[in-house]
């Protein structure tokens, strides 16, 4: 049985209570799990039998966490539903072979009849009526040569879906925003609007940088760690995902004086910031971290600025904005931008390192909280997308 096929039994009766649906689920399953599968069943579709009638309104303050798991896997079961039902009727429409066979046989026989009318038409006065072939078959060229597109490759063009969906990412992240704790004391504030509306640009901008880019190609892992990066770094106080520019903490610009190549405490700091790019009093506070990934140095924002076609030397304030923040996160971690490591040497088949991965931005700084971040969200986006843990 296909995922598909399963997808349909389920949701059938979960939703509609169904039996024929539900006995059939599990008469696939292992006989070993049939008895325990469907228990759980039927729990299932006694939690969903009690949502409140109004639920898919603010459906994460309606519903127990429970329910909203539950929904949740629901929600995302649909979509594929949808996009399977698409699928097979645009591959319907696509059988198109036997229309283009016949309309070869016409081109053929015009092509004749052509040849004809030219011999007759040498003798006898041209004719101003058409006939029924006077013009090329609608399912050619002028020339009747065919075009042959692959339909899956036509198919992938003109439905490409979002890898994230993005509602119920989000639903499922406000869930489990508690959980992503700097350490075990750490009381997680709750998630504001401001954060929540910062978190959807991020993912809708993901989505969309991955549509634009071939070259780069989606994996949940690094999505995951890229996402336990923002989280991290971009986040301040009681607000999460749009802190996009590094904090002084209450210390002023002097803070960044260990960005500066004339003010920084020690030599070693200015040899530093000299070697970044970084080359008159002033550049420390000017390219201080931006953005998602906290894009820090001179040196970083004229790579940036080459890659986007943007000039963030000049104004570094832009590569604060999620528009070009997403991109510089993925380019950058991808490419080893930033540090001269990148995600590819840390995270690879059959080895997934999240704490070493931290090399990637800042050395072995916070690396096991964000490591446990990132193990977070790989769980979400494994509820909420499509990505694959192909490299």
């Amino acid at each position: 049985m296909t995922d598909d096929a399963e997808n349909y039994l389920y949701l059938g009766y979960i939703k509609d209570g169904d039996e024929a649906k539900r006995d059939a689920y599990v008469s696939k399953m292992d006989a070993s799990e049939q008895e325990s599968i469907k228990q759980g069943l039927e729990q299932q579709r006694r939690d969903y039998e009690r949502f409140p009638a109004d639920y898919k309104d603010a459906s994460e303050k309606k519903l127990t966490p429970e329910q909203l798991k539950l929904f949740v896997i629901i929600k995302v079961l649909e979509e594929k539903s949808e996009l399977w039902e698409k699928t097979k009727e645009k591959a319907t429409k696509m059988l198109w072979w036997d229309d283009v066979v016949e309309g070869l046989a016409k081109q053929s026989q015009q092509t004749e009849q052509s040849d004809t009318e030219t011999e007759k038409s040498q003798t006898s006065p041209p004719s101003t009526e058409q006939t029924e072939t006077s013009s090329t078959p609608a399912t050619l060229s002028q020339n009747g040569k065919v075009w042959f597109v692959n339909p899956l490759t036509l198919y992938n063009f003109v439905s490409w879906k979002s890898l994230i969906n993005v509602e119920v990412f989000l639903t499922k992240y406000e869930s489990e925003h508690k959980k992503f704790k700097k350490n075990e004391n750490d009381i997680v504030p709750n998630f504001n609007q401001k954060s929540k509306d910062a978190l959807c640009g991020i993912i809708e901008r993901i989505n969309l940088f991955y549509k634009k880019n071939d070259d780069f190609k989606p994996n949940i892992y690094y999505i995951s760690y890229m996402l336990a990066t923002a989280r991290w770094e971009a986040s301040w106080g009681n607000d999460f995902f749009c802190a996009l520019e590094e904090r002084s903490g209450g210390l002023g610009k002097e803070y960044f004086n260990k960005y500066d190549p004339v003010l920084a405490s020690t030599e070693a700091l200015r040899k530093n910031a000299k070697n970044n790019g970084n080359i008159v009093e002033g550049d420390g506070y000017k390219y201080r971290g931006r953005g998602l990934v906290h894009l820090t140095w001179k040196n970083n924002y004229k790579k940036a600025s080459n890659y986007l076609g943007v000039d963030f030397t000049t104004d570094p304030d832009k590569a604060a904005e999620l528009d070009f923040a997403v991109p510089i996160m993925i380019w950058g971690m991808m490419k080893g931008v930033f540090t001269g490591s990148k995600l590819p040497e840390y995270i690879y088949k059959n080895h997934i390192d999240y704490k070493t991965a931290r090399k990637v931005i800042n050395g072995s700084d916070s690396a096991d909280s964000i490591a446990s971040f990132a193990n977070l969200f790989e769980s979400i986006l494994r509820q909420t997308s499509n990505l694959t843990e192909e490299f």
